[in-house]
């Protein structure tokens, strides 16, 4: 046998030992697995915001201040609402309860009545709640009347017009046309006198509002709404811009007798704001209603031999503005049958911001005029 050299012996043998590594390697490289790939996040495409909704209630709603269109803390039973005749002359300013931090009127209505002076309506969706002293109280005219009847209000006055010769006075206007009203002296406790001012008595009476539910009620005033007398604003379930013209102020003069109110735009806490009545007022709705009128002379006023001028405002329809947050849009209002309807620009039924509404009755045939700026 011929024999092998030790050298190439062991060169054999580690030849060998390589392969046998390599082949291992290689048999664990290809049996060992590739990791899996992560799975990739599914991408869910996001939903454009929808617009919300009108608030929008079968009837008189429920859930919010039918007059603010603010949620109330609960469902509750809308009652039927009060307007209060409250004075405006330099003397009554400023006026008990129109700037309260709590009980503030969800509506003031601001017209002319006669002398070149106005007068403003307060409307109360709940007459529960109301300031503990509001006023000072003056007496009725027809046209205020009327536009509280738009709203089926019990009537809150101290004193009333008298019908003499031409002119048709609120003694007629309420007996007529059946108005639920409440006078001064009519229900003990409810109507008094402030004497911390130093103006004429004509200029203190006031009405105390934790009274008026116990008169509403002894008096057996309807407290259900009558609805064929009852108008029901319409409210954007949250505060969109008014339109798209700026409205940072808000002006009008009444008539051409009368002085100009303006209302400035707060960009710090979106309100608007006015020191007509030398207080804190803060409105978050102005709405303008330009209105034919006519001026009616009572002869003999008040047994005086002088006469007087009384404006009366015809419910003619007409133009007006709406504004909030800033802006202003152009509007249009009738009065149909016993309602208010208010259109926007489009004929659509307008819709109001939720919270508090100033209303600006202006004549539009008697040197009536506003400004938006």
């Amino acid at each position: 046998m011929k024999k092998v050299k030790p050298g190439i012996r062991r060169a054999t043998i580690i030849m060998i030992i390589v392969v046998l590594v390599m082949s291992l390697l290689a048999l664990g490289a290809c049996s060992k697995k590739e990791p899996e790939p992560e799975p990739e996040e599914e991408v869910v495409p996001e939903e454009p915001e929808k617009e919300e909704e009108p608030v929008v209630e079968e009837g008189v709603p429920k859930t919010i201040n039918y007059f603010t269109g603010e949620k109330l803390p609960e469902p509750k039973e809308p009652t039927r609402p009060v307007a209060i005749v409250v004075e405006n002359t330099y003397d009554a300013r400023p006026q008990w309860g129109m700037d309260d931090a709590e009980y503030a009127p969800d509506i003031i209505l601001q017209g002319e009545v006669e002398g070149g002076i106005t007068r403003t309506l307060w409307f109360y969706a709940d007459y529960t709640k109301l300031p503990g002293q509001v006023g000072p109280l003056r007496s009725a005219r027809p046209p205020y009347i009327r536009f509280s009847q738009l709203f089926d209000a019990t009537f809150i006055h101290w004193g009333y017009s008298h019908s003499k010769g031409n002119y048709v006075g609120a003694d007629t206007v309420f007996r007529e046309e059946m108005v639920d009203h409440i006078d001064s002296g009519e229900y003990d406790g409810l109507y008094g006198r402030d004497d911390t001012r130093d103006v004429a008595i004509e200029h203190r009476g006031i009405m105390y509002g934790d009274v008026l539910p116990d008169a509403i009620r002894d008096m057996g005033m309807r407290v259900p709404f009558n609805m064929d007398k009852f108008t029901i604003l319409k409210f954007n379930a949250s505060p969109v811009e008014a339109g798209d013209k700026s409205a940072k102020s808000v002006s009008l003069t009444f008539s051409d007798i009368t002085e100009k109110v303006t209302w400035t735009y707060s960009d710090a806490d979106k309100k608007y704001k006015t020191d007509a009545f030398l207080n804190d007022v803060a409105r978050d709705n102005i709405l303008i209603l330009m209105d034919d009128t006519e001026y009616v002379v009572k002869d003999d006023y008040g047994g005086s031999g002088s006469s007087l001028a009384y404006c009366d405002y015809l419910f003619s329809g007409g133009s007006g503005v709406y504004a909030s947050l800033g802006k202003s849009m152009d509007i249009t209002w009738k009065r149909e049958g016993s309602k208010l309807v208010l259109t926007d620009a489009s004929g659509q039924p307008l819709l109001l911001n939720p919270g508090k509404t100033w209303i600006g009755w202006g004549s539009a045939n008697n040197g009536g005029s506003y400004e938006i700026g």
